[in-house]
């Protein structure tokens, strides 16, 4: 063997799409808003800018409730003080 060199893993195109996702993922709020837009002077409700976010809801997310409810039971259950560390419940989808 002469030489040997090692292939990357992905190729450019791979890599500049997983670097624009990451990017995304950085610039999205919790609400989904776009977070340069969402931070910028603009949006500032007392700018009178043309442009202001409106809160929706309340909602519920019932596979949410139910999964915390089930968390707050086991806490009650297991009595204060126990480690609940890693202690987690998922919400399963079930028709009747």
């Amino acid at each position: 063997m002469i030489s040997s060199a090692v292939e990357p893993e992905w190729d450019e195109d791979q890599l500049d799409l997983v670097i624009a996702e990451q990017m995304v993922r950085n610039l999205t709020g919790p609400n989904g808003e776009w977070m340069p837009e969402a931070t910028s002077d603009a949006a500032d409700p007392m700018k009178y800018s043309g442009m202001r976010y409106v809160a929706n809801g309340p909602f519920t997310n019932w596979a949410e409730k139910e999964r915390l409810d089930a968390l707050d039971a086991h806490r009650k259950a297991m009595g204060e003080g126990a480690n609940l560390n890693g202690v987690y419940f998922t919400a399963d989808k079930f028709e009747y």
